[in-house]
């Protein structure tokens, strides 16, 4: 019977303890890592992008403007001798900017240049890590921009449905198989996370992915095969002084990514002071609802801003 009593009684005390621990990490962390066990990342539609084993979702291969590589072109074709620039980032890799950046390089260098834009919506550092692994093998490009945004390090969890009751959740140590239902608190999925990433360096104390493993991984990828790279911190369109909470956390946000990128050996381009000397950066957002993308008209502003420090940091 005093068997039985302490089994229960054990059996409660960690109910109670894991229950305190849900608990604390619901008040700490109060937006948890997105795992709705989703296939495709909002704003992705099956017509334009798929499942992939390693990277979690991609751009289909001649859909949508997209060549046998998923990659966007610009321009296409391309010029005679011109360079090769790969372009790995996420949806802000993906705006109109982009589509511009071959032009303004060439104005600001005088060489014709090829963007090969790799950028993918919803993906986050290690996503982006991998996406340039599987570029360099397929393409060889003569340079790299690998385009940071401040969201880089927060939430950002890849996971695809695995069967009726398990998920495959992506950390940077690799793909997990995990029973849906324990997705549903937050402990888990903090320890999941966890499990791949050193203490976070953001300033709203989000929990987010291994940003500084798999950025380092990407300087290491670089060095080996030689091709030269620059990272390309693209700034929340907020001015540095707004006092608004939403701007408060997404500056250090941005403070936290420049803060892993710092760790590695690449040259880094901030985005911020050259974007606002020719532009006041809350005039590219397109208002309170989404202060990461430039809105539309605004890419050749942009592209022409970053031209320069871009072409500087390759060494072209």
């Amino acid at each position: 019977m005093r068997l039985i009593l302490r089994l229960a009684l054990s059996a409660l005390s960690a109910a109670l303890s894991l229950g305190a621990a849900e608990a604390f990490a619901r008040w700490r962390w109060p937006v948890p890592p997105p795992l709705p066990g989703a296939r495709l990342a909002d704003g992705l539609s099956a017509e334009c992008a798929t499942t992939h084993p390693t990277l979690g979702w991609a751009y289909r291969a001649g859909r949508c403007g997209r060549d046998a590589h998923g990659l966007q072109r610009f321009p296409w074709p391309a010029p005679d001798g011109a360079r090769s620039l790969l372009l790995i980032g996420d949806s802000v890799g993906e705006k109109e900017w982009s589509a511009h950046l071959a032009d303004a390089l060439r104005a600001a260098t005088g060489v014709p240049v090829e963007v090969l834009n790799g950028a993918v919506t919803g993906y986050h550092l290690c996503q982006e890590a991998e996406a340039l692994r599987l570029r360099l093998a397929e393409l060889r490009p003569d340079a790299v921009v690998l385009q940071s945004c401040p969201n880089d390090l927060v939430g950002s969890v890849t996971t695809l449905p695995a069967g009726p009751h398990t998920a495959l959740v992506q950390t940077a140590r690799g793909w997990w198989t995990v029973p849906r239902a324990l997705l549903r608190y937050r402990l888990p999925q903090v320890a999941l996370v966890a499990a791949g990433m050193r203490a976070p360096t953001s300033g709203g104390g989000s929990i987010g992915p291994a940003g500084p493993r798999c950025a380092q991984k990407m300087a290491e990828d670089l060095a080996r095969t030689g091709i030269p790279g620059v990272v390309l911190h693209f700034p929340a369109l907020v001015a540095a002084d707004d006092p608004s909470p939403e701007a408060r956390q997404l500056l250090g946000n941005e403070a936290g990514v420049r803060a892993v990128w710092a760790e590695t050996p690449l040259p880094r381009v901030d985005g911020r002071p050259a974007l606002e000397a020719v532009v006041a950066l809350p005039e590219l957002s397109g208002g309170r609802g989404d202060l990461l993308h430039p809105k539309p008209g605004t890419g050749a502003l942009v592209a022409a801003a970053l031209a320069g420090p871009l072409a500087e940091g390759l060494g072209w």
